[in-house]
């Protein structure tokens, strides 16, 4: 019996496993607000100026535009001066964390 090679299959060879893609490292407040409970307080250094502030958790929820999103406030490391709010949110597909905008009053923000 006479074996044929058929060159079409010699060249298949299986396929190699994507390299996994490089994760960025989450900045100190998503890293923070990743594992925190809603209410947590932690103390992170803002990239931006280097001073150490004051970050409150609030809950987290699954927004239709298929992020986890979660409230934060942030104050100075001693609790006082000005009160940010702020809104970050986890790509479900890539994990990739973003601030968003509020687009809501924020004295209506419930923590």
């Amino acid at each position: 019996m006479a074996t044929l090679m058929l060159p079409a299959c010699a060249a298949l060879k299986p396929k190699e496993e994507n390299s996994p893609v490089p994760v960025e490292p989450l900045s100190p407040l998503f890293a923070f607000l990743a594992t925190a409970e809603a209410g947590e307080v932690g103390t992170v250094e803002d990239p931006m100026t280097g001073a150490t502030v004051r970050v409150i958790a609030g809950r987290r929820y699954h927004a239709a535009s298929n992020r986890i999103c979660r409230q934060f406030r942030v104050t100075s490391a001693q609790g006082y001066e000005g009160l940010n709010e702020g809104l970050a949110c986890k790509d479900v597909e890539t994990g990739r964390w973003t601030r968003a905008p509020l687009i809501i009053n924020p004295d209506e923000l419930s923590m």
